[in-house]
């Protein structure tokens, strides 16, 4: 077993490598190779989380402009230390695209451009290690388009392919089950006079979670859309920016609310990205943007665009309302700042993990 620290057993030095926040990994990974592989590893993740328990990660990627590239940052919200920017994905000519799901404690980044061209490619970030593999490629090249999970399974519709493999063929689209890690296409099923029984708006929000029904898209669905807790959250913005709640009944209709106490929790316009944590007993929701300079405290820098944060709790009254609050007991973002992020960025996706 090699040398972790010198002179010191290997079990007290995994135990004090073990105590060191996970912001400190990336730069523990450069002491030496033994430390490398260490951190890398399932055994020392266990060793950790059992020290640290879970804590909350909201992992975003940001578009530049003036290359059109995505990079994914961190920011650990049980830890004061500044965001981290994570290792680009390892493909010289890959350029990621905006479709994105998220199972466990992976990331998934399907396809995009290579050069000029669609790509194929999907590339997975464990989040436990903050590191990039490969994954299963798909069978039709394409980026903007349509993303669900259901039972592990990452569902992909629409937006731009490759030439006409798609379009014309009686594809759908595509599924990929990661248990399995293989992709299969999705035919259209036509009815006797020709019409589609099922399409991709269909498919896309099969989302009640207790019978797996495939239901229409509620009416004035905002951004970002959210299920938690059975709930379809939404981000509305403009003069008065707020969330709004649909809810499906048992019939298959949808119920729509206006989350109370949400009006103005983020100045309007500036249309934060919204996520939530993928446990079971979830009811925070986390709303992320780009900082505008008049909202900055002073001691915040003014050369970088700043990433704001704000964590609220979804509650429900007796009589069914639903209501906002925000978790520090008071309205107060939190503040964090890169220099790798400049004016003219912009926030594409965003997850909340707990690892």
């Amino acid at each position: 077993m090699e040398e972790l620290i010198p002179s010191l057993p290997y079990d007290v030095a995994l135990n004090c490598l073990a105590r060191l926040p996970r912001f400190y990994h990336s730069t523990l990974s450069q002491v030496s190779n033994p430390i490398r592989s260490l951190l890398s590893s399932p055994f020392f993740y266990e060793a950790h989380s059992a020290l640290h328990g879970e804590q909350t990660m909201l992992y975003f990627s940001v578009n530049y402009p003036e290359s059109n590239d995505l990079h994914w940052f961190m920011i650990n919200l049980d830890d004061p230390d500044p965001l981290l920017r994570l290792p680009l994905i390892p493909s010289l000519t890959f350029r990621p695209s905006t479709m994105c799901a998220q199972i466990n404690h992976d990331i998934y980044v399907l396809g995009g451009y290579t050069g000029d061209a669609l790509s194929p490619e999907v590339w997975i970030l464990d989040c436990r290690f903050n590191r990039w593999r490969q994954g299963p490629s798909m069978h039709i090249p394409r980026d903007k388009g349509k993303v669900t999970v259901l039972d592990r399974k990452i569902y992909l519709f629409d937006g731009e392919v490759l030439g006409q493999q798609q379009s014309g063929s009686g594809i759908l689209g595509e599924v990929l089950d990661t248990v399995v890690g293989s992709w299969e296409v999705i035919m259209i099923l036509e009815g006797a006079d020709g019409s589609p029984l099922i399409t991709s708006d269909l498919i896309f929000n099969k989302m009640k979670e207790a019978s797996r029904k495939i239901v229409s898209p509620p009416a004035g669905l905002g951004n970002w859309p959210t299920w938690m807790n059975r709930v379809l959250y939404s981000y509305v913005d403009g003069p008065s920016p707020t969330i709004l709640a649909h809810e499906l009944t048992q019939d298959g209709t949808w119920v729509q609310k206006i989350v109370k106490g949400s009006y103005c929790l983020v100045p309007p316009g500036m249309n934060p990205v919204m996520a939530k944590t993928r446990s079971a007993a979830a009811r925070e929701l986390f709303l992320l943007w780009l900082c505008h300079r008049s909202m900055k405290p002073p001691e915040v820098n003014e050369d970088f665009a700043n990433i704001c944060c704000l964590k609220i709790e979804i509650k429900r009254s007796q009589d069914g309302q639903l209501y906002a609050i925000a978790c520090d007991g008071g309205l107060s973002y939190q503040f964090y700042s890169s220099s790798f992020i400049t004016d003219g960025c912009s926030i594409q996706q965003c997850f909340a993990l707990q690892i």
